[in-house]
Formats: C-alpha cells, structure tokens, sequence
C-alpha cells in the first residue's frame, strides 16, 4: 500500500545554482531542495580554523532576529566574518519567508546526528555546513530503495547508498522542505547526516 502511494507522487526536482537567488525557487511546486552553491572565504576559513581548534563542543541555539543576529555572535566569539556571514543568512532566511525571527542552531559534530533517512517535520529548514562533510539527500523519491530505508530495522542506513543519493558541499546553502509545508503535492525532502569522517560546524535555521 504505501509503495502505491510513493508512486502515485509527483516528480520532484532540485533547483541548484551558484546564485542566492535560487533559494526562492523553493516557493516552485516541483522543488523541495534548493541549493546555492557557494565558495567558502579564506578569511572565514581562517576564522573556523580557530574556532574548531578552540570549541570542541559548540552547541548555540537561540532565537534571533535580523537585527540583533550579528551582534549575539560575536558576543559568543565565532570571529567577525564568520558572524557577519551568518547574519546575512539569518536574513536571507527571515526575508524569504515573511519571518521575525528564527531559530537557530550552530553546532560542531563529529558524529552522524541523524544517520537515518528521515523527513523534517517542519515548513522548511536551512542547512550549511561550513566545513566537513554536507548532508546526504535523495534527489528521486520514486526510487523505493531509498524509501524503503525509511522503515528499516537498521540504526544505520548506510547500506542503502546507491546512485541515486547524493549529498551536498561544504559551503553548500540548502533550503530543504519539510513535511509541514502547507499545501505541498510532492514529497518532503529525504535526508540523513553524513558519515562521520571529520569534524564539521552545521548551521540549521527554522521557524522561530
């Protein structure tokens, strides 16, 4: 029964481009990840090395607003570009969806928080990963492989990875939409934390 019903969905698409802009095609029906493809500055390469050589435990959660994002940051001593950065995609996020203020998590992991595939039980949430490895998606939510892990006995699906999962760069903006998107007719997005190879700093951003 539930094989019927994955494959009597429509067809999903990425929306994937090295401009910000991109990130509004998440609003498409088609679309539940859209991906702005981004380099990471040195300068704020620099600033991570420091900060991962300092924090081993970083976990913030707050919830922020446009106008005081950047200045909560460097209270917390992230480094002056690595803050600003971040102010500029907590206002992107904000502005994007008509929003206050978010939530916001900024952690450093050196294991697979989530190594299941799952879905968000949200409206859409932003994922980056400033450094190490990216979060694993599937991009066809008609192959039943990967659905199918969805329900799998396994704590850990990585047997499951085949051509059809695919997973983004660090440095890498997501927009993942989620299972509470109003009125959506495709699938959320399908995903899981990546193999825990090295050590990497994860921005999330929801609705506050």
């Amino acid at each position: 029964m539930k094989s019927a019903q994955v494959l009597s969905l429509p067809l999903a698409r990425p929306e994937i481009s090295d401009k910000a802009d991109i990130l509004a095609k998440i609003y498409e029906e088609h679309c539940n990840i859209a991906i702005w493809q981004r380099e990471i500055s040195p300068a704020i390469n620099e600033e991570l090395e420091t900060l991962l050589a300092r924090q081993h435990a970083l976990e913030l959660r707050e919830i922020v607003s446009p106008e005081n994002a950047q200045t909560m940051l460097m209270r917390k001593k992230l480094g002056a570009k690595l803050s600003q950065d971040i102010a500029q995609l907590i206002d992107m996020f904000c502005c994007l969806f008509g929003l206050q203020q978010a939530g916001m998590r900024l952690r450093v992991l050196d294991h697979a928080m989530c190594p299941r595939f799952h879905v968000d039980q949200v409206p859409c949430r932003l994922v980056h990963s400033y450094c190490g490895p990216g979060t694993e998606w599937i991009a066809d939510h008609k192959d039943l492989k990967a659905i199918n892990a969805l329900t799998s006995d396994c704590s850990d699906d990585r047997n499951h990875k085949d051509n059809k999962t695919r997973q983004l760069n660090a440095g890498d903006v997501a927009l993942l939409k989620g299972g509470s998107w109003e009125g959506s007719m495709i699938p959320a997005l399908i995903h899981r934390s990546p193999k825990a190879d090295e050590k990497r700093l994860l921005l999330t951003l929801d609705f506050a």
